[in-house]
């Protein structure tokens, strides 16, 4: 779960009611369940499936079949999009500050581009 704090900028194209816009800022986002699915490769050059319960800790965990990431991040973000009436297209890209994961002497923070779609609905007045 993601909470962003963003400023936003926004500014009318042409006569038909399209709105660019384009922002910044940060989020502090929560781990609340997940799974990890891959493969992992050993420096011998060894490949084995991967495919775990991810357990949100501060601290190590060493049951099997468990990957183990902290459960808070925090991080900033950019994003641009375009709105016409009442829907809305939008591009973001989340770059995590935290180490949230960390295997060998490699950190894994969290990248995250994404793109929304949306339809704003008619409010009572």
């Amino acid at each position: 779960m993601q909470l962003p704090a963003n400023l936003k900028y926004q500014f009318n194209v042409g006569t038909k009611g399209v709105q660019l816009f384009a922002g910044t800022g940060f989020y502090l986002a929560a781990g609340l369940k997940g799974t990890d699915k891959g493969s992992y490769e050993s420096t011998s050059g060894t490949v084995s499936p991967v495919d775990n319960k991810v357990s949100f800790t501060n601290t190590g965990s060493t049951a099997t079949n468990t990957t183990t990431v902290k459960p808070v991040d925090f991080g900033y973000n950019f994003f641009l999009g375009t709105e016409w009436k009442k829907f809305q297209l939008k591009a973001t890209y989340s770059k995590g500050s935290s180490k949230v994961f960390t295997s060998g002497s490699t950190d894994i923070v969290n990248s995250v581009f994404s793109f929304t779609v949306a339809y704003f609905l008619k409010t009572k007045k």
